[in-house]
């Protein structure tokens, strides 16, 4: 067989602005998320809860960045050929805030923002729709034909893509429409279909019931599967933290003193307050972790007033996660590589000795 890396065409510029644009993505200031509406049809509430919780960094390879690019560039395309068709009227932007037009719910921890509201559609003049623009691979635009033909326009969002209808019925729900219409094009722009969807408020309702579930859980929920070969597992980027013992990254969210409150804000236990959302993000020195986030070891004690928890691992070793030594910091928890090293005796005569930190 012929050695296919030595035919592999590269170009140590493309490499570099594929780095680029890896970078540039990491360096942007990140936000402290609410639990999107875009992913609220996944049907892994763990995940989702991981999500909300930030437990772990997201980074995007290149090819997605361009993925996402691509999006945004064929949802401005989309707008403006619809603008074009005489009697359509399509607004991208609420003027009332000057911004797109945005939903939430949950206590204000559900949020999105829809692509669009439209009316003076041909098959439908005088409804207005939510307008979403999806750019999707050409495979997947023909499950989308396929599904319209099998199941009829009105049915075929479901059948298709769960993640897209569960987004469709919420952004109906919430916006009190009752008729939904999705273009889907091609990378480029080159092909587009459209489906066009009812409502569907029993669907939107639990939902909603769902988010809440998310939003007030101080606990890990059940993930889909406990196996890690589980296909939906195995692209997961939550999938260390719940197959290979990984500790969460240290933040507000992650810390057993946060609660979300009402109108998106988080309440601290600790210091009885707000918690900035520009603060979420790092967090303080006096974090601990929610103890579901420990995924190696059982809670046996705790002290409010000392701020510590204490555990047991599974192996027997008793640690506690605290600020004060003979505890682990939270980043010590979190930088660990092996979490057989925590309470580990020659690491904690290392960590007694010379003042040392796991890192």
């Amino acid at each position: 067989m012929a050695n296919l890396s030595a035919i592999i065409d590269t170009d140590p510029t493309l490499d570099a602005v594929n780095k680029e644009l890896e970078i540039s993505a990491q360096q942007k200031k990140r936000k402290p998320p609410a639990i999107p509406i875009s992913l609220l049809g996944d049907p892994c509430e763990r995940k989702l809860w991981l999500h909300f919780r930030m437990a772990k960094t997201e980074s995007f390879s290149a090819e997605q960045l361009r993925r996402f690019e691509d999006g945004y560039r064929s949802e401005d395309v989309e707008a403006s050929r619809l603008a074009r068709v005489p009697g359509i009227q399509l607004r991208t932007i609420d003027p009332v805030t000057g911004y797109q037009y945005s939903v939430s719910a949950a206590d204000g921890h559900l949020q999105g923002r829809l692509d669009g509201r439209v009316i003076g559609l041909l098959q439908a003049p005088a409804t207005e729709h939510v307008w979403e623009s999806k750019c999707v691979n050409e495979k997947k635009q023909t499950a989308l034909l396929k599904a319209k033909q099998e199941h009829g326009e009105k049915q075929a969002l479901q059948h298709w893509d769960t993640l897209y209808y569960a987004q469709a019925v919420l952004y109906m729900h919430l916006t009190d429409l009752t008729r939904h219409y999705l273009t889907c094009t091609t990378p480029g722009s080159l092909w587009t279909i459209s489906v066009r969807t009812d409502a569907d408020n029993d669907h939107a309702e639990r939902l909603l019931e769902k988010a809440q579930r998310i939003k007030d859980a101080q606990s890990l929920p059940t993930g889909i599967s406990d196996n890690p070969a589980w296909y939906q597992c195995k692209t997961c980027q939550f999938s260390g933290l719940c197959h290979q013992k990984q500790v969460a990254d240290v933040n507000c969210r992650t810390c057993c003193h946060a609660t979300a409150i009402a109108d998106g804000e988080w309440h601290c236990a600790k210091f009885n307050g707000i918690v900035p959302k520009n603060f979420q993000m790092t967090g303080c020195d006096q974090h601990l972790f929610l103890p579901s986030l420990i995924p190696y070891a059982k809670t046996i004690d705790a002290n409010q007033d000392e701020n510590w928890i204490e555990y047991q691992t599974v192996d027997g070793v008793v640690f506690r996660n605290g600020k004060q030594k003979p505890a682990y910091t939270s980043r010590e928890l979190s930088a660990a590589a092996n979490y057989r090293a925590v309470g580990e005796s020659n690491v904690e005569q290392l960590r007694s000795q010379f003042d040392a930190t796991l890192i």
